[in-house]
């Protein structure tokens, strides 16, 4: 069979139009849509801190959180990551300083937010498999899990419902948990000031101490002249995720830490040391969902409708290929010549000139 030059190059151009469209929609989107290497995205929580003044009491005032995501490196679709977060005094004076902060490193997968293995030696928190960013997108409502970095482990996260902010599909969680401070940085901190009130190094308290603040007798009986002391935490949080790429949008959390006094698990007497209780700022939720909106329709793009154009216009070029494919053969009788010679037959001029001439022989 014989084919056009012109046809085999849009035969060609059809096909690669085609396998085009369909990297594009299984490729190359999966690779747009993950987390980007030059990650580093800040957001604002409000609320309160509560913290003992001096009568022991805890006082309560405004604060401002600031936390921040950074990516230091990419390998892969694997990323490492810092979380960090300052804390500060409301209303905030032109550089002020924190009042108080932390920050972890962890090593995270680009496309699902799950953990990953470190890589280049660095050392990272070991999340248990819970999530600190995000879910995965799409998330299904059983198996969740979030790593609270103050109590060091990964709690579930038990869903609650689904919903809408900003325009955005969310999916909303929830989690109570409570347990010893594993945040050695924090700790330190609540047991230098206990130390500091009682005259200890923060890891015990004088019997007498508690007699003084109101514990019973019977339940110092046994006990020697101090008392092993605890700092605890206990965590209530929402945790609200955009359902098409996973990452959280809103989160609500109240942090409650504490020395426990004797058994952490059963204390004889909680001394209130912390309380923070912030939330996601409105206008870091309503700047979150936007950016979430304008990537959605960006990938919807390049997903669907440049890949349907892309691949329609290939099988158009592929048809016309096609239909196109025979060249025309030199000498063939063209539509609607019935006078043409049969093939083999000598084609002589017809009229009276061609009489003529051969009568004149």
């Amino acid at each position: 069979m014989h084919i056009r030059r012109s046809s085999l190059v849009l035969l060609v151009l059809g096909v690669i139009l085609v396998i085009g469209a369909v990297l594009l929609s299984t490729v190359i989107t999966p690779l747009l849509s993950r987390m980007p290497a030059g990650l580093e995205k800040g957001s604002v929580f409000v609320g309160t801190m509560a913290t003992p003044d001096a009568t022991g009491k805890l006082a309560e005032r405004p604060v401002e959180v600031q936390r921040t995501m950074k990516a230091d490196a990419v390998q892969g679709n694997s990323a490492l990551i810092t979380s960090s977060s300052a804390v500060y005094a409301t209303p905030r004076s032109e550089g002020a300083q924190p009042i108080g902060g932390s920050a972890q490193k962890y090593a995270i997968n680009r496309s699902d937010f799950t953990q990953e293995p470190a890589f280049d030696n660095v050392a990272v928190i070991d999340q248990h498999g819970g999530a600190v960013i995000g879910v995965p997108p799409n998330p299904s409502h059983d198996g969740q899990s979030y790593y609270d970095h103050y109590l060091g482990r990964a709690v579930p996260l038990t869903f609650a419902e689904t919903g809408d902010v900003e325009g955005r599909s969310v999916v909303r969680y929830t989690y109570d948990a409570s347990g010893a401070l594993a945040d050695e940085k924090t700790a330190t901190t609540m047991k230098a000031a206990l130390g500091k009130k009682f005259g200890t190094d923060g890891s015990v308290i004088p019997t007498q101490a508690l007699t003084l603040m109101g514990v019973p007798a019977s339940a110092l009986d046994g006990l020697g002249a101090t008392v092993p002391v605890t700092i605890v935490a206990h965590t209530v949080a929402t945790m609200t995720a955009d359902k098409q790429f996973g990452s959280f949008l809103v989160v609500d959390q109240k942090i409650s830490m504490g020395a426990a006094i004797g058994d952490p698990d059963k204390p004889i007497f909680t001394i209130p040391m912390q309380v923070t209780d912030v939330h996601t700022s409105d206008a870091s939720v309503a700047s979150a969902a936007a950016e979430l909106t304008d990537n959605a329709a960006k990938l919807a793009w390049i997903r669907l409708w440049i890949p349907l154009i892309v691949g329609l216009l290939g099988a158009i070029a592929v048809v016309v290929a096609i239909i196109r494919r025979r060249p025309p053969q030199v000498g063939a009788p063209t539509s609607g010549d019935d006078n043409a010679p049969a093939s083999g037959e000598l084609s002589l001029p017809t009229g009276s000139s061609a009489t003529d001439e051969v009568s004149a022989r």
